[in-house]
């Protein structure tokens, strides 16, 4: 997944600091978690999970790349 699929899919934009991120992914990923969602199509439930999940690494590397700190 590329950095702008990721702001997309996550809903923020360019510039986003570290709280924005996680208020992103938080909400996300609770409309999607397969114990709490109304959706019934499990599949696509879990799908979107992980295109969240792989969202939100792709992000935190930038935000990490950006801000100087490599761990």
């Amino acid at each position: 997944m590329n950095y702008y699929e990721a702001l997309n899919l996550l809903g923020v934009e360019e510039g986003f600091d570290e709280i924005t991120l996680k208020n992103a992914y938080r909400q996300k990923a609770k409309q999607y978690h397969p114990d709490t969602t109304s959706i019934k199509d499990k599949s696509y439930v879990e799908e979107m999970m992980k295109k969240i999940n792989l969202a939100y690494d792709t992000l935190v590397k930038q935000l990490k790349e950006r801000n100087g700190k490599y761990s």
